[in-house]
């Protein structure tokens, strides 16, 4: 009887630990199956995360050549405005300087005007650039216009009008 109690001491004694030892393999085959698994969602992500990232680089690059063409639009309508501006600036320039260097021959035009009018003449009322004769033009139509088709000048008048 001792003899059975010790075999079967010796039977339990083994089988527990042929069962601990399968349970480490089991263990072990988990931790490898959790390890696979992690990467394989670590992967995933990384996919994921790729393909996010690339969606905004698309959309950071779509965005940018939008706000390039709006400053380009910008930058344009700006250039336009400034040279308006440049050329108000210019003209108010011009302007004042006609008024300043008018206004000896505007007063002058008024002593002439004013002699004019003491020797019972009426004030000059024509502008420079009105004929002289009203019916005599500088050139015919049709000289004028053979002229222009073969890029010449039209000639001075032969005989002055004044």
């Amino acid at each position: 009887m001792r003899q059975s109690n010790q075999d079967i001491q010796r039977q339990v004694q083994l089988d527990k630990q042929e069962l601990a030892q399968r349970a480490a393999l089991e263990k072990q085959t988990y931790d490898v199956r959790i390890d696979q698994f992690v990467q394989a969602q670590a992967l995933a992500m990384d996919h994921q995360t790729n393909l996010n990232i690339m969606r905004l680089q698309q959309g950071a690059v779509g965005r940018k050549a939008e706000l390039e063409q709006q400053a380009v639009h910008l930058k344009a309508q700006y250039e336009v405005k400034k040279a308006e501006e440049d050329m108000n600036i210019r003209r108010l320039e011009i302007e004042e300087s006609f008024k300043d260097l008018g206004f000896p021959v505007t007063r002058a035009a008024g002593e002439v005007n004013a002699q004019r009018a003491a020797h019972g003449m009426p004030p000059c009322m024509k502008r420079p650039q009105d004929p002289i004769v009203p019916h005599l033009t500088s050139l015919p139509s049709v000289l004028s216009d053979w002229f222009a088709t073969y890029g010449y000048a039209a000639p001075a008048m032969a005989v002055p009008l004044a």
